[in-house]
């Protein structure tokens, strides 16, 4: 069955379904820069899963009008062991480190879109998209808008070319670093190359990722974790970010003056040049959209 939820979704057969914090979820009906409207039936995780009343309509009642910050966290499975992938978009590859992708473990509890985000020196955001699975469903996956907030201190500190994974999972595991929502498609792997998302700064444009670009495809994944993880019924993916971070690599006149100035010291050295850049400061907006997976709004405190 093929779906227009709203004027810009994908037309790729879906249903998205939304969360209170109560643990009710909702199939979600339409949605606007407001908010959501939903079929008033409440449902459970595992009938989320199930693609409950996918194809069944909203029946006699009216339709439930839901914001966007009243949304928690699309995830049925929120205690999922959850990997992270980095440099899987060529143009974020070549801004930052120009290596090949790889995963990393990621840890803590997921945080609401909406939720402030707590302000920490060199923080930087990563717009992603997520995907959960299941062991028993090898092409039922469910997308979702999410936010890897990084500690480049940590990341740069921590940085190994060798071995750069524990490095990165150090640096994006604080409390609310993964950010998650507002709302869960359950599609078929075809759904993937559909998926557009940005997220803005302050009103200013600084990130578009299309998942057509990724160096990834959900079937690979479900594949490659679920051999690695046969133990998890559930697993979740963040699956990497495009260009257009705060963060870049120097280039190696900029290299060699961060070198001096830090006295010969690398560590000196990094540090120096990250202060450089201009991260997140406290009063900072941050806007994450998708016409598939919805809209998110917060800001840094």
């Amino acid at each position: 069955m093929k779906f227009t939820l709203f004027a810009r979704m994908p037309v790729t057969s879906c249903a998205r379904y939304c969360c209170l914090a109560a643990g009710e979820w909702f199939r979600v009906l339409d949605a606007s820069d407001t908010g959501v409207t939903a079929d008033p039936r409440p449902l459970n995780a595992d009938a989320v899963w199930q693609n409950a009343l996918s194809d069944e309509p909203p029946g006699k009642q009216e339709p439930r009008f839901i914001p966007w910050h009243e949304l928690d966290v699309p995830l049925p499975h929120r205690g999922a062991r959850c990997w992270g992938y980095a440099l899987t978009y060529p143009e974020h590859r070549r801004e930052t480190v120009n290596q090949a992708p790889f995963r990393f473990l990621k840890q803590g509890s997921v945080a609401a879109h909406s939720e402030p985000i707590r302000y920490r020196e060199f923080l930087d955001f990563e717009l992603e998209i997520g995907l959960l699975m299941h062991a028993e469903t090898p092409n039922r996956f469910g997308y979702f808008l999410a936010n890897d907030l990084t500690d480049r201190g940590l990341q740069v500190e921590h940085y190994d070319a060798r071995d750069p994974a524990p490095g990165f999972t150090l640096a994006k595991n604080f409390p609310g670093s993964l950010r998650a929502g507002p709302l869960l498609a359950i599609g078929d792997a075809s759904l993937w190359t559909e998926i557009t998302a940005s997220l803005t700064l302050n009103h200013v444009a600084r990130q578009t990722v299309r998942t057509v670009e990724c160096n990834l495809d959900p079937m690979r994944l479900h594949r490659e974790l679920f051999q690695a993880h046969d133990a998890d019924p559930w697993l979740l993916a963040i699956t990497g970010t495009s260009s257009g971070t705060l963060f870049r690599s120097p280039q190696i006149r900029e290299r060699f003056m961060a070198l001096v100035s830090g006295g010969l010291s690398l560590k000196r050295a990094r540090r120096s040049w990250l202060r450089g850049l201009s991260f997140l400061a406290p009063g900072d907006k941050l806007v994450l959209d998708s016409p598939l997976l919805g809209r998110g709004e917060t800001q840094v405190v």
